[in-house]
């Protein structure tokens, strides 16, 4: 069992509530998805109010405590939702890491038992590089330094301050990413054809996670004019 672990370097916050999140590609959009959703709660249950967030400034926000999330991309193009869905993936919905390395860590830092079986120590990975704290480029450029493990252990999604560009390349190089608080997803708000088009996001997404189809979206009078025009 290997693991190494690099120190802190805290890096700039924004400070955000902690609790559920609506993140949308923009505010608005996420606005628009917790309003609609909240119009209808007597259809169904449904998550508390929350702070409405785009995914930048969600993942710029503080990760000292876990996180629960409702997905809310725009509803206005099913090639945009799903690229927002893959995006929302690859900065945010990391798996924890796999069970004996999990105990492994939660031994090393004193973590609270996670109240899961034990893992098989005859699989999985057995090495990993724990990085503790804010990762910037330049730490993430000096783990990949290291060539081996690939397989990366960090708090929070958002403790990787790197650009979704650089995060793709770390990932080309064979780089896996795992958070020791996974960002928990509760729901998604999907438009109809989104909803309809489940096979092309379902591995994506959590399974059986809940979703909540939302009204199709009302283009203005004026987009319409000049959509008619072409």
């Amino acid at each position: 069992m290997g693991i190494s672990v690099t120190g802190r370097n805290r890096g700039h916050q924004t400070p955000l509530e902690t609790g559920l999140f609506w993140v949308g590609p923009t505010r608005a959009d996420a606005l628009a998805a917790a309003r609609s959703w909240r119009g209808r709660r007597h259809l169904m249950d449904g998550p508390p109010a929350g702070t409405a967030v785009s995914l930048a400034t969600f993942r710029r926000g503080p990760a000292d405590d876990a996180a629960r999330i409702v997905l809310c991309p725009a509803g206005r193009s099913l090639a945009r939702d799903l690229s927002f869905l893959r995006e929302a993936r690859r900065l945010l919905l990391w798996p924890a890491p796999p069970g004996l390395l999990r105990d492994a860590v939660a031994g090393l830092l004193n973590l609270p038992d996670p109240h899961t079986p034990r893992a098989d120590p005859s699989r999985g990975p057995r090495a990993a590089i724990l990085l503790e704290g804010a990762v910037d480029a330049r730490r993430a450029a000096r783990a990949l330094a290291t060539h081996e493990p690939r397989l990366w252990i960090l708090p929070d999604p958002r403790s990787l301050r790197i650009s979704p560009r650089e995060i793709a390349a770390i990932e080309r190089r064979g780089v896996r990413l795992c958070a020791l608080r996974p960002v928990a997803v509760e729901a998604l708000v999907a438009s109809p054809a989104l909803a309809a088009a489940r096979s092309r996001w379902k591995r994506l997404l959590p399974p059986r996670m809940p979703v909540f189809v939302a009204p199709p979206v009302r283009r203005s009078p004026a987009r319409s004019r000049r959509s008619s025009r072409r």
